[in-house]
């Protein structure tokens, strides 16, 4: 996997794209795709394939607009493909800790949903608090960051909204360079805000929009 995750930075877009087609292979075949979705994050794979993903235009429907370079969507697409297991990852980690996923019926958004109370909540539950294991342990858990980032995908995956084959992600990848990047997260609230976004320089590995 290791290879595959740092080929997803490549120059060459066919490079890109096997890239993604090959880690989509492994997250299908791994024994737990959990385990694997977290590695793959922790080497950081995330925001190459946000970025590769993000490169087409969009219709209403999230289908490629019409006119797109059909290298860019095979890219896109492969990148997509591999997304959606990420967010499945999230699902069957979300449901081992007594949550699951639900549209919100406002906005057909994904909502996380705690079971046992049936309360939903937009953003993922923090799950693996520094100090905790995974199974609630006081030893700290060496992935918990990555767990958490895991967690995310299902809306991170998701545009806020498409218009005029422009889709407007939770977080775009502006640009992306060896150790660095630079990613728009869009604002909540709505109001003045609605549309807003804020810039930020990551160096090193990003751990999610509320990691350090």
């Amino acid at each position: 996997m290791d290879a595959s995750v740092a080929a997803l930075r490549d120059d060459d877009r066919s490079v890109r794209t096997k890239a993604a087609e090959a880690l989509y292979q492994s997250l299908g075949e791994a024994d737990s795709i959990v385990d694997a979705a977290v590695d793959l994050v922790r080497q950081g794979g995330v925001l190459p394939l946000l970025r590769m993903a993000q490169g087409v235009a969009r219709a209403p429907d999230l289908t490629p607009a019409p006119g797109a370079h059909p290298a860019a969507v095979d890219e896109a697409d492969a990148a997509v493909a591999v997304l959606g297991q990420l967010a499945l990852a999230a699902t069957e980690l979300l449901i081992k800790h007594g949550w699951t996923i639900e549209p919100d019926e406002e906005t057909g958004r994904a909502t996380y949903v705690h079971v046992a109370s049936g309360m939903g909540q937009a953003r993922a539950p923090d799950l693996f608090e520094k100090g905790e294991g995974e199974e609630g342990g006081e030893v700290g858990d060496d992935d918990a960051w990555a767990k958490a980032l895991v967690l995310d995908m299902p809306q991170l995956t998701d545009p806020l909204e498409v218009a005029d084959g422009d889709a407007r992600w939770p977080v775009r990848v502006a640009a992306l360079a060896p150790g660095a990047a630079v990613v728009d997260v869009a604002m909540d609230g709505g109001g003045e805000a609605a549309g807003a976004t804020v810039r930020q320089l990551v160096l090193g590995e990003w751990r999610g929009v509320g990691g350090p």
